[in-house]
């Protein structure tokens, strides 16, 4: 089975590599414990734009990623793990929020990861509200595959998918909405206002793709999990070339 993913993977990874647009750096996000107000942590990464001019995404008028009369699809996967949720018999640390975000200067347009003193694993910025149904529960040490999906209109509100996977992603819960989200660039970010309880997460690289299976396929150092995930995608883009 191992070698099975692995060769699956690899084929993936080399039909994939023209539609890999750039990473964002992950890593530990520990915000410490609050003093009374709210505390957060984050890792930036601006936006490559060359890279993402070459893939038609880049709006030089408003020098975002999906701005103006932008048209197309983009992808952004990455891998998000909970370090404190059930420790010392607290499921969520008070107004407790962490995801990957995207945004334009300052302002969310679009994140997944974990709302607001939420249970469920989330998306927020562009409308709120759990994913899937029944959704997933945050869980301490549990790795999560999560995978963005935005189809940009020039005339409309931008489309909008999130996914995540608990299971290697032989399924993705998912739920969709609309909005802008027109990004310059993005964030790993968690917070909380707990004095007693910590909130920190640890993300994989972001990775952002013109597909699923770029995005997926080009996470660096990737778990078992996104290797699953890519073998899935690979064979579903298989069946449906026949």
């Amino acid at each position: 089975m191992k070698l099975l993913l692995l060769f699956a993977a690899a084929a993936a990874t080399t039909n994939a590599s023209a539609a890999f647009i750039q990473n964002a750096t992950g890593g530990l996000v520990d915000p410490g414990l609050s003093s009374g107000s709210i505390v957060s942590d984050f890792i930036q990464t601006n936006v490559d734009s060359a890279a993402f001019t070459s893939a038609g995404l880049w709006d030089s008028g408003s020098s975002t990623v999906g701005g103006g009369a932008t048209t197309g699809s983009l992808f952004v996967a990455f891998e998000l793990t909970p370090l404190d949720r059930g420790i010392g018999g607290l499921q969520n640390p008070d107004s407790s929020f962490a995801g990957g975000q995207l945004l334009n200067g300052g302002g969310e347009r679009a994140a997944l990861g974990n709302n607001f003193s939420a249970f469920a694993y989330s998306y927020f910025g562009a409308g709120v509200g759990d994913i899937g149904s029944p959704f997933l529960s945050v869980t301490a040490n549990q790795t999560i595959l999560g995978l963005m999906e935005i189809s940009y209109n020039a005339s409309a509100d931008d489309d909008i998918t999130f996914s995540v996977s608990n299971d290697g992603g032989a399924t993705f819960q998912s739920s969709s909405t609309t909005g802008d989200a027109a990004f310059d660039n993005f964030r790993f970010r968690a917070g909380h206002n707990s004095e007693t309880f910590n909130n920190r997460w640890d993300f994989s690289d972001a990775s952002f793709g013109t597909t699923a299976l770029s995005a997926i396929s080009n996470i660096p150092e990737p778990s078992s999990t996104a290797l699953v995930g890519l073998a899935s995608v690979a064979l579903l883009l298989r069946r449906r070339a026949y």
